[in-house]
């Protein structure tokens, strides 16, 4: 027997909240809004890092290490989409 889907069955209600709420969350976090205030601080933190980290390989002449190039700029990225989320 199948358990009922609506208001009856608790897990269910939860389980369409979090998706609502997660359709919501990526809904604002991609919003011009959002976007405004976290590409220029990815861009920004993200040159900062690079420069630092990447600084040595330059220097010697080395490639750059290129997953740690996309990271770099990902991360604040992230934590500044986060925080617009927080926020809203």
């Amino acid at each position: 027997m199948e358990p009922p889907q609506g208001e009856d069955n608790p897990t269910f209600s939860k389980q369409r909240a979090v998706n609502l709420d997660i359709r919501q969350g990526l809904r604002l976090v991609f919003s011009r809004f959002a976007l405004r205030k976290s590409v220029p601080t990815a861009l920004i933190v993200g040159f900062l890092l690079n420069s630092f980290n990447q600084f040595p390989y330059l220097l010697n002449g080395k490639p750059l290490v290129w997953y740690k190039v996309c990271l770099n700029f990902a991360v604040p990225f992230v934590v500044s989409s986060y925080s617009v989320f927080l926020v809203c």
